[in-house]
């Protein structure tokens, strides 16, 4: 799957390869907070829960942001000495430049940050005439397995419906069905 529905979609936790042995691991995207006041910006650069980064906005000028790992750190109410106005709500899910986060194998106990390579790094994914077709995660993998089996395709009966409206042609024909369901299954029966 290429162009923009490639990356405007993608969910908070994802089902990648893990870097280390290749089994499914979680990647959950870090969460960024735009650091207001000057002051702040030594306590994200110290703090070893967070990370610091400076971004160039459309018109040249810099902001400072610190990125937060959800599932690689303690919880943000947890955190005692965080600066007045950065609650939990404050802190975004994802900023379109933004590629990091955590991932975590319960296979080898790989847990580190991880700059996200999208579609490579999915774990649900199969090649079709030199081709990916990927899925967010198990859920979405046996969606789009289910919906490539059917005779009569209907997105609209299932959970990731809007994912499924976006498969390319090259996946949905006839011809493709028998491997690329195959690959599917295969990613999706446990070992």
């Amino acid at each position: 799957m290429t162009g923009i529905y490639e990356y405007w979609s993608l969910p908070q936790q994802l089902d990648a390869k893990c870097p280390d042995c290749q089994h499914k691991a979680s990647f959950e995207f870090a969460k960024l907070v735009h650091i207001q006041l000057k002051k702040d910006v030594s306590y994200f650069q110290q703090h070893p829960a967070f990370e610091y980064q400076r971004f160039q906005d459309s018109c040249g000028g810099y902001w400072n942001a610190a990125l937060y790992y959800p599932n690689l750190s303690r919880n943000l109410e947890q955190t005692q000495d965080l600066p007045e106005n950065y609650g939990e709500s404050v802190w975004r899910t994802r900023y379109s430049s933004i590629t990091k986060g955590g991932i975590i194998c319960e296979s080898c106990g790989y847990r580190q940050k991880h700059e996200l390579n999208w579609p490579n790094d999915a774990y649900y994914i199969v090649m079709y005439r030199q081709q990916p077709l990927w899925a967010f995660h198990r859920e979405a993998a046996s969606d789009l397995y289910h919906y490539l089996n059917e005779n009569l395709r209907d997105h609209k009966k299932y959970r990731y419906s809007f994912f499924l409206l976006h498969i390319p042609t090259i996946f949905k024909q006839k011809k493709a069905r028998a491997h690329v369901t195959k690959q599917l299954l295969k990613l999706l029966t446990p070992e």
